[in-house]
């Protein structure tokens, strides 16, 4: 039997009263079930081998059900670790798969056992079901073992980063055996292959390497000495160490015996932490204090003996002097190489044996630093190259302020602050560059650049100022302003409003000036001096006469065309809006009256002179008395015709949704012309004529009426009649019209097996009066030639749907084929068999005078 489809809400095989399961084969399609699926048995058998559920809910309560389920909720038992509830293949006691061990609870299982289970917050745990609190993932065993192994040669790596944080931490292991430590995606500590532990390095050569453009290394204790030993390392400790100690901001340098966790040492030198230095005391009370009781501090001359540098106590008081006693230069160095030098005339040199730079001169092969330090930092003069560097606290955590003065008062006048910030004028610049002035008037602050022409007066290039809401003063109210000034002229400014003026920004000039927009040094738009935007182009031109406030101009679409584009999920499209009011200021509200204008659109094209001459318009003109809320309105299509300058109006809809069409003195003066250019024959009409709310079949309601001045000549009513002058019809007959031109067959025998009969269509009313006419069917046995098909059949089709279930194609019924006859082939049938009736009746009258002439 053929295929087809059963429709019900449940299926139940029971057997007594009670729910059975069945198997069913022998069917070779497989099935499709939409809706709620429920199965309480097992069901098996080729009807459920692959079908395809689709529905809210599956829900199986026990059994065996194999299918495909999509776009379904599958709802299935709890089960155990021994009976998992979804099953996954074969195993060697119980297949492995999924069961829940409780309420929002999950459980990966294999052999029987229970292997990674997800609880109901979200935690995991693999091997045991109880997660420790707090813990995301814990792994639990007698050895267990955590490994993140990599594939290729790149890093594997172990992140950690909490919600919402911007940065994260890395744990990653090298293809070359190093450990490295990750911060935010940058490597922070790495231990390489041997050992060597590097911090800021990836490249440790010691077995502790620490690289910064400023590294420090930190050694502390909670209140004691912390130490640093140097020395060799024995089985007792570390043999004869060098000592570094600090402890309360202080140093200590010194040695010891062996160590070995304990034991004291003796301090040779010590750095207070006021910065006071001692050699041989623990208690400088200045900045160098050398305690010793033999020669204190000399310099002699190795080779010969002489002492021609000295450091000496002062005669008077408590002074000390360094002399170089001859008329020669007194030299410092290191290395054995000259750093400074003082010649006799007192003229110092750093760097450099030549004094002529200056009363102090500073020379390096690759950068001069002067040092300036005080008890809790010190900053640098730099000379790098060409470059003058000023590097301020280096030492304090939070950076320094760079601060330059002027006047026997020492007044600031610029300041660099520790983030950066450049104030002129003021002492907290809480912006990149602050400048700032207070005095007398309407002036804040002031940047001017400019530059002196010839003839001595200033072109100014940039001038920024800042104005207080002073009453009466020029810009008041304006919080910045940016102009451009030649000499007292203004030439152009931006200004960012403060207060309330009624704009927020104002770009303008003050002079009869374009104002330009260039992309790579090419003009891109400009206001003209009149306030007009051009776009594509420097010059204003005009269409119709009317030069607008806006134009685009172009040589292609892409440099002319206008683009309003709405992105949007929803059925609104993007608006071009045009709008009028009877007022005569902006922001009228005046009602505006029948057959106002309310907008129109005009199409000009270059007529050799100018583009002032319209090709076409539409235009939207009130059609009616318009109220609140109201406004009635009517749109007018316009062309110009041949020869004319001007368009004249071709169709109208008006308010109401009637539309007119005008003469057109083409194409043999038809008002209306409906064309297709279709070479692929018709599937549908051209024209279709619909009643949307209602089916009047009737004479009274028409699909169309044909009208003149005076009178209906034809209409089309709703019950499918044709109302005309029938005298007046015409048929085309022309023999030039028509080839294969043959006498016709006799219809004699073919009418008179024609039935005529009385009959009603099924949707007329019983009481209307009985059509006279044949039946097709019946005609057709004798006479198929007339017979046409009237209503093609049509099969049902389903609605179909997108992915998301909306309708793209509307669902169709069923519609039979239905025929038709051609009534006037039938007409000149009958005048066939009334000619072959009249020859026999002139037959029949020439015999019968004969027999009455006998």
């Amino acid at each position: 039997m053929p295929y087809g489809t059963i429709k019900v809400d449940t299926i139940t095989f029971t057997d007594a009263g009670v729910d059975k399961s069945v198997a069913i084969s022998g069917l070779v399609q497989n099935p499709t079930f939409t809706g709620n699926v429920t199965a309480t048995g097992t069901i098996s058998g080729l009807i459920v081998q692959a079908p395809t559920v689709t529905g809210t809910t599956a829900n199986f309560a026990s059994g065996v059900y194999t299918t495909q389920i999509s776009g379904a909720i599958v709802k299935v038992p709890a089960g155990s670790a021994g009976a998992p509830s979804i099953q996954v293949g074969v195993g060697a006691s119980v297949a492995p798969g999924l069961y829940s061990p409780g309420t929002d609870q999950l459980t990966l299982n294999t052999g029987g056992v229970g292997r990674l289970f997800i609880a109901s917050d979200g935690r995991v745990g693999v091997g045991a079901a109880n997660v420790t609190g707090g813990i995301n993932l814990e792994v639990i065993g007698s050895a267990p073992t955590l490994r993140v192994t990599g594939t290729s040669a790149s890093n594997a790596k172990f992140e950690l980063v909490s919600v919402g944080a911007t940065l994260w931490s890395q744990i990653c292991s090298g293809s070359d055996g190093s450990l490295s430590f990750n911060r935010d995606g940058t490597e922070r500590l790495r231990i390489d292959s041997s050992g060597n532990v590097g911090i800021g390095t990836s490249s440790p050569t010691e077995n502790l390497t620490v690289y910064s453009s400023a590294a420090r290394l930190a050694v502390t204790g909670p209140s004691s000495l912390s130490a640093i030993l140097l020395g060799n390392q024995n089985s007792g400790g570390v043999n004869n160490p060098a000592v570094i100690g600090a402890a309360n901001g202080e140093l200590y340098f010194g040695g010891g015996s062996s160590w070995s966790g304990g034991g004291t040492f003796d301090y040779n030198m010590f750095i207070s932490d006021a910065g006071n230095v001692g050699i041989g005391t623990l208690s400088p009370g200045s900045k160098v204090v050398i305690n010793d009781p033999g020669t204190g501090l000399s310099f002699t001359n190795a080779a010969s003996g002489n002492f021609n540098i000295g450091l000496l106590g002062g005669v008077v008081s408590a002074e000390a002097y360094i002399y170089q006693r001859a008329n020669a230069p007194l030299i410092l160095g290191t290395n054995n190489t000259e750093r400074l030098r003082i010649d006799s005339s007192g003229n110092v040199a750093i760097g450099t044996t030549n004094v002529g730079y200056g009363v102090v001169g500073i020379y390096n092969s690759l950068n001069s630093t002067i040092g300036i330090a005080n008890a809790t930092s010190y900053s640098q003069l730099q000379q790098n190259s060409s470059d003058l560097y000023i590097n301020c606290n280096l030492s304090g955590a939070a950076g320094g302020n760079i601060i330059f003065r002027n006047g026997s008062t020492s007044t600031e006048r610029l300041r660099i602050d520790s983030s950066g910030n450049v104030g002129i004028g003021t002492s907290s610049p809480g912006e990149l560059l602050e400048v700032s002035k207070t005095a007398s008037g309407t002036l804040n602050g002031e940047v001017v650049l400019q530059r002196l022409r010839s003839n001595t007066s200033n072109f100014v290039f940039l001038d920024i100022k800042s104005r207080r809401h002073t009453a009466g003063s020029d810009w008041t109210g304006v919080g910045l302003r940016l102009q451009h000034q030649v000499d007292a002229t203004l030439m152009g400014f931006l200004e960012f409003n403060s207060t309330n003026n009624g704009y927020d920004v104002a770009l303008g000039t003050s002079t009869v000036a374009p104002i330009l927009f260039k992309i790579s040094n090419t003009e891109a738009a400009r206001f003209d001096s009149n306030g007009r935007l051009l776009v594509g182009s420097s010059t204003a031109r005009s269409l119709y006469g009317q030069t607008g406030v806006l134009q685009t101009e172009g040589t292609g679409y892409a440099s002319s065309g206008v683009n309003i584009i709405l992105n949007n999920a929803s059925t609104a499209g993007p608006l071009l809006m045009l709008g009028k009011s009877r007022g005569s200021v902006n922001g009228s509200n005046t009602i505006v009256q029948n057959n106002d204008t309310l907008g129109e659109i005009y199409f000009c094209g270059a007529d050799g002179t100018d583009l002032d001459t319209p090709g076409a318009s539409i235009r939207a003109v009130v059609d009616g008395a318009p109220g609140n809320n109201d406004m009635p309105c009517r749109l007018e299509f316009c062309t110009t015709a041949d020869g004319a300058s001007t368009p004249t109006e071709r169709m109208r809809i008006s308010q109401n949704g009637n539309t007119l069409c005008r003469t057109n003195a083409n194409n043999n003066n038809a008002t209306l012309t409906v064309y297709s250019d279709s070479t692929a024959g018709f599937t549908d009409s051209i024209v279709d004529v619909v009643f949307a709310v209602s089916s009047p079949n009737n004479t009274t309601a028409r699909f169309a009426v044909f009208r003149d001045t005076t009178i209906v000549r034809a209409e089309i009513r709703s019950d499918s009649g044709l109302a005309n002058f029938q005298a007046n019809n015409v048929n085309l007959s022309d023999i030039n019209t028509k080839k294969d031109i043959t006498p016709a067959d006799g219809t004699w025998d073919c009418l008179k097996q024609w039935e005529i009969v009385n009959y009603r269509y099924n949707d007329q009313p019983d009481d209307t009066d009985l059509n006279l006419g044949v039946i097709a069917q019946q005609v057709a046995e004798s006479c198929p030639e007339v017979i046409t098909v009237f209503q093609e059949a049509k099969e049902a089709k389903d609605a179909v749907l997108d992915e998301d279930g909306n309708e793209t194609e509307p669902a169709q019924e069923a519609q039979p084929e239905r025929l038709g006859i051609k009534e006037q082939q039938m007409y000149w049938m009958a005048i066939k068999a009334l000619q072959e009736a009249q020859a026999r009746i002139e037959t029949l009258e020439a015999k019968v005078a004969a027999l009455e002439g006998n």
